[in-house]
């Protein structure tokens, strides 16, 4: 068997992670097949087994690409708007915008991390970073005076995180008004931060 060139092997990879995020961003991950994924990039399915060992491996790497992703977006919001409170409402605009796409995965990932330890190892990883990060810019603004010295940076970062994903769940299970959830999250947000300031 010939052997595979580093360079393209990469970038047959990084096609067959995007279009496996594409599928499960569609269908939902439980629904996605490898011949969806093989028929998407235009290759059989034996040979997504010359880059992947098996579905697990494949879907583990296009979750991590998907946090990646997301924690790339997050990253860049905060970046452009700054310490102050309006940061939270461009994340807002970036969950129901942009990063909406990656919902299905998300959302299904709840479902699927327990029973697979790999997968929960990654989601727990990026969730405490996650954590970190929020939270470092919540200890931010209260070193500005807009946030109490008694609000506790990483536990309202827990539950800002946990929030968000209650209310998408919400939103693709129980089909509500995505407007509505988004309001009540920047609400929640701000009365979890006791903002002197609404964030919207």
């Amino acid at each position: 068997m010939p052997r595979i060139n580093p360079e393209y092997r990469r970038d047959a990879k990084r096609k067959i992670i995007d279009a496996a995020i594409e599928v499960a961003s569609e269908k939902g991950v439980t629904a996605v097949t490898l011949e969806d994924i093989a028929q998407k990039v235009g290759v059989t399915k034996g040979a997504l087994y010359a880059y992947f060992e098996s579905r697990e491996v494949l879907f583990r790497e296009m979750t991590l690409e998907v946090f990646t992703r997301v924690r790339s977006e997050l990253e860049k919001a905060f970046r452009e708007s700054g310490d102050g409170p309006e940061t939270f409402s461009r994340i807002t605009d970036l969950v129901y915008g942009d990063l909406k796409r990656y919902t299905n995965i998300f959302i299904q990932m709840v479902t699927t991390v327990p029973q697979d330890p790999e997968l929960q190892k990654i989601y727990s990883t990026t969730f405490d970073r996650n954590v970190t990060f929020i939270g470092g810019h919540i200890s931010r603004m209260q070193k500005k005076g807009m946030i109490p010295v008694e609000v506790s940076p990483e536990e309202t970062a827990r539950a800002i995180l946990a929030l968000a994903i209650g209310l998408r769940i919400t939103e693709l299970h129980l089909k509500k008004d995505p407007e509505q959830l988004k309001r009540i999250w920047l609400d929640s947000v701000s009365r979890l931060l006791s903002l002197k300031e609404d964030v919207a």
